[in-house]
């Protein structure tokens, strides 16, 4: 019964997981912080709730499987949707324990440590992920962010940028990207 319900709550948490963060030039307060489930019609509280329901679905399935590598990673992913930074960097790192350098999961740690005010540590991370796989757009992207405005370091914020414009180059992004860019050369 409890890995049935493990498989469900993974399963409907890694659905609604949106790892896309807005383009530069709408960037949020805390910027970084990935869309959640429709919540459309939701109450903030109502949301709140939902989300603690489901991480106290999570804490069970641990509670009687503690290398369930994929709880561990709902539970940071649960956590970063509710925008509990620290408790994500917590449970990623353990879900990293269980499967080390998984890109996805890496990047939402990146993600967690920035808003989290470790830029520097997040760029080590990101720097791993495309190091492993160079053709990891979320990472490219993300470090561009990092670089660009927590950093502000234009040459490594060029390299990611254009990176992450030749992997995807019809991204939505691009053309803030793009502006971005032409902004950032005109510094150096």
């Amino acid at each position: 019964m409890l890995l049935v319900l493990a498989v469900v709550v993974v399963a409907t948490v890694l659905m609604v997981r949106h790892n896309l963060e807005p383009p530069p030039n709408q960037q949020q307060s805390q910027q970084g912080s990935p869309a959640s489930a429709d919540t459309s019609g939701m109450t903030p509280e109502q949301m709140k709730e939902q989300i603690q329901h489901q991480i106290e679905h999570v804490k069970d399935v641990l509670a009687t499987d503690s290398s369930n590598y994929d709880a561990w990673e709902a539970l940071g992913n649960l956590y970063f949707d509710a925008n509990m930074p620290q408790e994500a960097i917590v449970h990623y790192r353990r879900a990293l324990e269980l499967q080390p350098n998984h890109p996805n999961v890496m990047t939402d740690l990146a993600t967690m440590l920035r808003v989290d005010g470790k830029s520097d540590e997040a760029v080590e991370i990101l720097e791993q992920v495309v190091a492993n796989d160079s053709n990891f757009t979320q990472a490219w992207f993300n470090l561009g962010v990092i670089y660009t405005f927590d950093l502000k370091e234009p040459a490594p914020a060029i390299r990611a940028w254009e990176h992450y414009i030749a992997l995807d180059p019809m991204s939505e992004h691009t053309q803030a990207i793009k502006k971005e860019l032409e902004r950032l050369k005109a510094e150096l």
